[in-house]
This record gives structure tokens, sequence and C-alpha cells, in this order.
């Protein structure tokens, strides 16, 4: 296509540059509201506190990005390392969609700051995009690719895709996961992939504005532009994440999920390197590989507002964030299976009417209790008023070895879920599902309309055996058996995780629990 006289003029001019377009990227974020007045003063004050100035411009370096949050209490002097890698996420957002083609900054100003902080948060970095006719809008995946570019720390251009027809399919897929009232658009194309197609978005929509009266210069005009900044010397599917990396960062968003954590003692939490560990393998899935856009992008849906907290702890620098008042109010009493860590990661993959400090004990079962009965538990989840956390504890044999394992189930609604599991509360709610938080965190969405649990041969069975997924526990509450099928689709009534494939497994059962509030 044959560049408009508009598009010629603005590369003659220099406006096309990297420097120009990003500058009115983050003029377009703060157009739309990315901060008010006062956090902007905020913003400046702490960067000329805790900054360096260069040439007459603050700028802040990570040691002084790791004091402020440490000082502010919103960094834990355990996970400085985590501290780190969230400086390297802002330094790459800083400069997205560009990102990878040249020096990444060493130290940031409040203008890169802001744009950064602004892609952090998937409303707000919606506004980047002139979504319309003329624009794709961007999609949760986009978001959640971005945040895995900014982790990933190496390529090897021998992982390429087995089918690249596949590999254009499924990012077509994620491109139209969109509500009807959005404009969706494919961003995987025969000119260039995902990354490309961000820098695409952004020039289109950061475009100079001659005239109101004019339409703008068309989407496909600037495809040869984008080609030129975006380069071809990296692709998305050679990027990789290191396990380790991904882990230290996980304990980060995990302690700082509530707000404030600076001053949690390790104590408080108990079991922190294992229920990150859990989170990780649910996306590291190949040994001896690292961590790959597919597998990012699925294991991040199970853990939904997880990287959320990435946002929270950095808008700490415009002012208080909203943040719990007293976070030891957040804390479980030690001896329970629901610690701190699990609470915390739980609050990650549930988005509920829970209040998360007032959520309390309301039944527990000792399986050495020779009075507790399948359908003893059965009953407590009926009587149970609001929605419930059910969570089971146990030991399990894989590979002859034995591991600590927790199960679980969130019941959105205990008076009908049972017989029929009920449509989500509100449409950015979840429904009831089922949850493994050990050794291997997962999630398996309940299927509207099926009966989420029953009591069958004197067994508490939630799923069924035959299809997807079920956690039935033994009429004596001593054992519990989960089963994960792929095959039999039309009996599921817990949808299960492909990537698993099909198994099964005995617990051990060591204590079970159910968590509500009081009424």
């Amino acid at each position: 296509m044959t560049s408009s006289p508009r598009l010629n003029s603005w590369i003659a001019e220099g406006a096309m540059d990297h420097n120009c377009i990003l500058h009115r990227v983050g003029e377009r974020m703060t157009d739309f509201g990315n901060a008010n007045d006062e956090e902007f003063a905020q913003l400046n004050q702490n960067f000329q506190l805790f900054g360096a100035i260069d040439d007459g411009t603050p700028r802040l370096g990570q040691t002084a990005f790791l004091s402020f949050l440490h000082s502010h209490g919103a960094l834990p002097s355990s996970l400085t390392e985590a501290g780190s890698i969230l400086y390297n996420i802002l330094q790459y957002l800083s400069q997205a969609p560009f990102s990878h083609r040249q020096p990444l900054p060493e130290t940031l100003t409040a203008e890169e700051f802001l744009r950064a902080l602004t892609w952090t948060h998937y409303e707000k970095a919606c506004w980047v995009n002139r979504e319309g006719n003329y624009c794709r809008g961007r999609t949760p995946a986009d978001h959640r690719r971005l945040l895995f570019q900014s982790l990933a720390t190496y390529r090897d251009s021998r992982n390429t895709p087995l089918d690249v027809k596949k590999w254009r399919h499924q990012a077509e897929r994620r491109a139209f996961e969109l509500p009807d009232s959005r404009h969706a658009g494919i961003n995987c194309d025969e000119d260039g992939d995902e990354m490309y197609h961000d820098v695409l978005d952004v020039v289109f929509s950061t475009q100079p504005i001659v005239s109101e009266a004019l339409a703008p210069v068309e989407r496909d005009e600037f495809r040869s532009i984008a080609k030129e900044l975006h380069g071809n010397d990296i692709r998305l599917h050679e990027l990789m994440i290191p396990p380790g990396r991904l882990h230290a960062l996980v304990k980060l968003l995990l302690v700082a999920r509530f707000g404030h954590c600076g001053m949690l003692p390790d104590e408080q939490l108990p079991g922190l390197d294992c229920v990150a560990g859990s989170i990780v393998k649910s996306f590291h899935r190949i040994t001896d590989s690292g961590i790959t856009w597919p597998m990012f992008d699925e294991a991040a849906r199970t853990v939904p507002l997880l990287f959320d907290t990435l946002y929270t702890i950095s808008s700490n620098l415009l002012g208080q964030p909203e943040t719990f008042a007293d976070l030891e109010q957040v804390i479980p009493e030690s001896g329970k299976i629901l610690t701190f860590p699990k609470l915390a990661k739980l609050a990650s993959v549930l988005d509920c009417n829970f209040a998360w400090d007032d959520l309390r004990p309301f039944c527990q079962y000792d399986p050495a209790d020779n009075a507790n009965t399948a359908s003893s538990l059965a009953a407590a989840i009926g009587t149970s008023e609001g929605p419930i956390l059910l969570l089971v504890s146990g030991k399990i044999s894989h590979e002859s070895a034995t591991q600590n394992a927790v199960f679980g189930a969130f019941i959105a609604n205990t008076t009908y879920d049972g017989t029929e599991i009920q449509p989500k509360p509100q449409i950015d709610q979840d429904s009831t599902l089922l949850f493994q938080l050990s050794p291997v965190h997962d999630i398996f969405r309940g299927n509207v309309g099926w009966a989420g649990w029953s009591v069958v041969r004197e067994e508490l069975c939630f799923g069924e055996r035959d299809g997807g997924v079920a956690l039935v526990f033994a009429k004596d509450l001593k054992g519990a058996t989960v089963v994960h099928r792929l095959d039999g689709e039309d009996k599921a009534v817990y949808k299960p995780s492909k990537w698993r494939g099909t198994w099964s497994t005995q617990v051990e059962v060591k204590a079970i629990e159910i968590w509500n509030h009081p009424y």
C-alpha cells in the first residue's frame, strides 16, 4: 500500500522516530487518566527525594527504587531479588512496544516510569489503542503477553513453532477474546507476529492529529514503517523466561497481594517457597527448558489476578495505595491448612465476594475422629451461608515418592450449586470450581447447570469419575480420590487441564477445613 502524503510528511519531519512515538504514547496515557494532579505531584516529589539529577532531570535507578519500596513497607528485605526483577520489568515496559530494539534505560524518568506503570494495568493500557473501526482493541492476552515479554531474558532460535498455522490459529483465538461490544482484530499474519502488531497498533493510535475533521491515516498504511521500527531480529516464539526468575517474582506478588508487606516476619510466611513453586510448576512444563509464551498464557489464566500486584507495588510512588488497614487481620492463625501464602494465592485466583480479612474457619474435620463422615461434611456445606472455601490436605504418592498435597473447592452458592451450578453472580466473578494448590497449582472450572456435588453410596462426590475432574471423599473422610480425565467431555462437571493429561491419585487425608464469612 502506498503511504499517504500525511504519513510521508511525518516521516520526513522525524515524527515517526521511536522516541517521538513514545512521547505521544505517554501523552495518550495522560489524556485518559493515568494519574491525577495529586498523584503527579507525589510522583515528582518522590523522584526528587529518591532519584538522582541527570542533566536537570530527576532519574530513579534500581537502588533508589528498592530503597523507596523498603522504606514504605512495600518490599520485605528478604525479597530484594524480586524487587530488582520488578524494576527490570518497568525498564522494559517504559520503552514498549520498542523495548527489544534498543538498550533499556539504566534509570527511569518520571515520564518513563508512568508509561511503564500504565502498561502493568490492563484497563488503563487499553486506552493506548485508538480502538474502533480503524484499530483493534487490546485483549487480556495482549496484556499477559507484554508481561511475559518483560520477564523473558533469553531467546532460543531453535524453539520454532512446529506448526505456523497452529500458532496463528491460537493467536487469532486470543485476539478475539473480547466482549461483542469491543473491536477485535487479528494480530498475527504474514507481515509479523503479535510483537510486530503491537508496534503497528501503537504507531497508528499515536499518529499526529492534523485536524479532528480529518479521518486518521489507516492502520494498514503504517505497516512498512512499523516493520522498520520493529525489525526482524526477534520473534515471540523464541522468547523464554527462566523458571527461577518467575519463582522469585511470584513470592513477592503473593506476599504483597493485600498491600504493605514489608514488616511481615518470615514465621508468618510458612511454606512461601512451596506455594510459589506450585504456581511456577504450572508455567514450567518442559524440563531443561524455559517458559514459553503459550505456556505462560495458559498458566496465567489460572492465576488471573496475580500480576495485578505489579501495579499495586509500583504505584506506591504515586502515593499511598489502597490496602488493608491491618494486615494482621488477613493472616490465618497457625496450624491451619489455609496459611497466609495459600490465602494470597487463592486471592490471586478467585474474583468473588470474599472479604479476605474477614474469612474465618467454619468447620474443621479430623479424619481420626470416627464420628466424621462424608454425609456430615455435605450437610455442613449446605448449612453454610454465602460462598465458602473447602480445603483438604494430605499425602499423595507420585513416582514412588510421597508428597504433600492440597485440593479443594470454591463454592459460590451453597444453597443451589449442589444440584445445579449457578451462573456467575457478576460477569467478572467466579462460579463454583475445584482447585489444586499443591504440589502443582491448577483450577478446574465448573460447568453451569450441572450438579456441583452429591452424596453417592455414602461418598461425597464433586464431579463425575468418568469425565473431567472429580474430587471424591470416602465415607469415613480418611481418604479421597482425585480423578483428572480428558475423555468423557460430555460428562465433565469440572473442566480438566489438557496439558496435564489423564491421571488419578489417592489422597491420605490429614485435615479438612471449611472457611466462610461470619454472618
